[in-house]
């Protein structure tokens, strides 16, 4: 049955996805953004989200796309999209974020 059916979710929590889902897409104003599996977009996010430390009354550069931001005693930890920074070990955390800011 599941082979023949589509499924609409709408979550920015890829592990929600990777445990329904073998296949997927990415919407964009109606334009498909990414077509394949959860892996996939994953593998393809590597390398390329980044995780910066900033006092707290400094902001990421323009440049960088920020994911999220988490207030720590010293400052704000980033999680950002662009040029690299301290690389972000857990990619499947922010793979639909990437996506989203890579595609212009």
């Amino acid at each position: 049955m599941a082979s023949n059916r589509v499924v609409l979710l709408s979550t920015p929590i890829l592990e929600d996805i990777s445990q329904t889902c073998r296949d997927m897409g990415i919407l964009h104003h109606g334009q498909v953004l990414f077509r394949g599996s959860p892996a996939e977009l994953i593998a393809a996010a590597e390398g390329t989200i980044w995780q910066i430390s900033v006092p707290h009354s400094h902001k990421p550069d323009s440049e960088l796309a920020v994911v999220s931001a988490l207030h720590v005693v010293d400052g704000i930890q980033y999680r950002v999209v662009g040029p690299d920074a301290s690389p972000y070990p857990n990619a499947q955390r922010c793979a639909l974020a990437w996506k989203m800011a890579t595609s212009g």
